[in-house]
């Protein structure tokens, strides 16, 4: 009587409830195996974004203190700033 579907009311017989646990716990371990596919994989872009977010936060860095630079905090002469002069510091 076991791979037969039991009866409405009656009860299953042991086997019917082994067979049927084993297959759920086949289905498991296939949904588990995918999930660790699913973890293997996203954890390597993670990764993969943090070594990105790390380039790009350098290159913030970098590119904010070129801007921050004028002819007076660095080794650019003044005929580089275009045509527009500094303020004067003083009026006399």
């Amino acid at each position: 009587m076991a791979g037969t579907p039991p009866v409405p009311g009656e009860a299953a017989s042991p086997d019917d409830v082994v067979a049927g646990l084993r297959i759920a716990n086949a289905r498991l371990r296939e949904l588990l195996a995918g999930r660790d596919t699913q973890v293997t994989a996203l954890a390597g872009e993670l990764e993969e974004q943090r070594v990105l977010i790390g380039e790009l936060t350098a290159q913030v860095a970098e590119l904010t203190a070129r801007v921050k630079q004028n002819s007076k905090n660095s080794g650019k002469p003044p005929s580089s700033e275009g045509l527009a002069k500094p303020a004067p510091k003083s009026l006399r």
